[in-house]
């Protein structure tokens, strides 16, 4: 089928998507997508945001697809859309990034044309209408109930039902059922009621009030990464979203597991993506580093330092059910054999090995989390003590100088550290560095490769630092020394707990870090203070206001 044919027939039910720009997510008020809203500017706490359309990203369209249709990976390779792009703080889903220009158009036209052709062949249409051998419009409507309510995550209007009869009539002069099943399918997977998720509720006294069905959707894309599945529209149909109780009943079950008191698989890997982001860790598959200075580091070590963190995260978090202090804290690793050897402790098999000294703990300490942040052949104190102070101090730093001056490069006859401290002197770089290098200073132990080492260049290692800027701190910073003190000084500090707060808030909710901590006041402070774990935690954000409510 062309592709003219096809933009011709979804543009006679009315339900294509459009060519162009369309910024349905995004904010309208002239602010830049890498910018936040500035919805906490008023001080207001545990408050509704804003009314929201969240376009899928990538991930989320391929399992609306795979979730509609039942589609296998060998049926099926996944969505043609352009990759999501990563705003500011790491995340490929913020709501203001998630466009639909004229590629991702296009890209949503070839889907829709692919996944279509998939859906009436031999071996899939039977499986999912079983009675499109008959034909006919008791069929049809049979498709627009099922698949069409599963793609469109709530059942379609009668408007809509209507145009995909009217198509049907139309097609059945001329064509079989399975050319109507086709073009409806390339139809509604341009519909922009497909392509958004509506955040945007009904009118309730000041504010607005989401519908069940669009309480639906959130609580399955933030707690499984999928859309809601059948029980759970029939659930929100029959009104069993509309109270909080309900709410927090369904978020429980999608989330954990009644038999073993644990968090769910998709949950698991819902947390598991969201760290690779935070953390920087998407890029580790594409790290290498300088053969002469880490010949052991493989692409076999890079993969086993990917499975180590999702086992630590996976066993502090959910079998633990630690909080952010236990994450920065845990003496533990969960080593692979492969990184085992490369390391030369841990007994292998993925199961729990205490760190040696030096060797740090906790997050910070993982090799994956070290190597990602240092270049090919030397740690990067600034790129160390970025991560820190941005993504665990939630601290904004100014973009730096137009003239950036270069690194003395290095002679074997110094420390990186005395590197950094050189180039940090001049006076146009000191103002960011000394917020940054004094952190990345306390990891200088933990050499590029993710492993400990004594010395460097036969030097001796200088592992002091400090903490600046932190409430209550020394003019001079909070002084720690080495990546244990580092560690302990970061668990026992509120705003870093709230800072990830808000950027697991963020993940969620689709906005910005900074827009997020007014929404989730609470249930951050409880997580803070050490009352709910981050498994807890998720589930409250489910409790807040926003989850349900949102204003203008």
């Amino acid at each position: 089928m062309s592709g003219a044919r096809v933009i011709g027939v979804a543009g006679l039910i009315g339900l294509a998507g459009c060519w162009g720009t369309i910024s349905g997510g995004g904010s309208d008020d002239g602010v830049s997508p890498d910018d936040p809203r500035e919805l906490c500017a008023d001080g207001d706490t545990d408050k509704p945001g804003p009314r929201l359309l969240r376009r899928l990203t990538a991930a989320e369209l391929d399992t609306t697809v795979r979730g509609a249709l039942g589609l296998t990976p060998a049926e099926w390779a996944g969505p043609s859309v352009p990759a999501d792009a990563a705003a500011q703080n790491g995340f490929t889903n913020n709501v203001d990034r998630l466009i639909v220009d004229e590629t991702y158009a296009r890209g949503l036209l070839t889907t829709a044309e692919q996944v279509a052709e998939v859906a009436v062949g031999p071996g899939v249409l039977p499986r999912v209408l079983p009675c499109a051998s008959a034909g006919g419009q008791a069929c049809a409507q049979t498709f627009l109930d099922t698949v069409g309510r599963r793609l469109y995550r709530r059942p379609l209007t009668d408007a809509e039902r209507q145009r995909y009869l009217d198509l049907l009539a139309r097609v059945s002069t001329t064509d079989d059922f399975a050319t109507w099943v086709r073009w409806a399918t390339v139809a509604m997977l341009q519909s922009p009621h497909v392509v958004y998720r509506s955040e945007l509720g009904e009118p309730e006294g000041d504010g607005y009030r989401l519908t069940g069905h669009e309480v639906a959707t959130a609580l399955a894309f933030a707690l499984t990464g999928a859309p809601p599945d059948d029980a759970l529209l029939d659930r929100a149909a029959a009104g069993g979203l509309d109270t909080p109780e309900g709410v927090a009943a369904a978020a429980r079950e999608l989330a954990i597991d009644p038999a073993t008191g644990t968090a769910r698989p998709a949950l698991r890997a819902v947390f598991q993506g969201f760290a690779r982001q935070w953390l920087n860790l998407s890029a580790l598959p594409n790290i290498s580093k300088n053969p002469a200075a880490f010949p052991g580091f493989t692409p076999d070590v890079r993969a086993a330092m990917g499975a180590e963190t999702e086992a630590f995260l996976d066993q502090i978090v959910f079998e633990q059910g630690g909080g952010v202090a236990d994450l920065l804290t845990a003496p533990v690793s969960y080593v692979p054999d492969v990184l085992a050897a490369y390391y030369g402790w841990g007994g292998g098999g993925g199961v729990a090995a205490e760190r040696p000294a030096g060797w740090g703990v906790g997050l910070l300490a993982q090799g994956s989390v070290l190597a990602v942040n240092a270049g090919d052949a030397h740690t990067s104190p600034t790129q160390r003590g970025l991560l820190v102070r941005e993504r665990l101090l939630c601290s904004d730093l100014p973009p730096p100088p137009p003239v950036v001056i270069d690194l003395p490069p290095p002679t074997g006859a110094e420390t990186t550290r005395e590197r950094y401290e050189l180039h940090a002197s001049d006076p146009s770089c000191a103002g960011c560095h000394v917020q940054i290098d004094p952190i990345g200073f306390t990891l200088e132990h933990l050499d590029a490769g993710g492993r400990y080492r004594e010395l460097e260049n036969g030097l001796p290692i200088d592992d002091r630092g400090a903490i600046h800027g932190l409430d209550e701190a020394p003019a001079d910073g909070l002084a720690v020394r080495g990546p244990d003190e580092l560690a302990t000084a970061l668990a026992t500090r509120p705003e870093v707990a709230e800072c990830a707060a808000a950027f697991v808030a963020s993940y969620a909710y689709g906005l910005d870090h900074h827009d997020t901590s007014c929404l989730v006041t609470s249930p951050a402070i409880d997580l803070a203070e050490g009352e709910l774990g981050l498994v807890d935690y998720v589930l409250a954000l489910t409790a807040t206001p926003h989850f349900t409510r949102r204003v203008d």
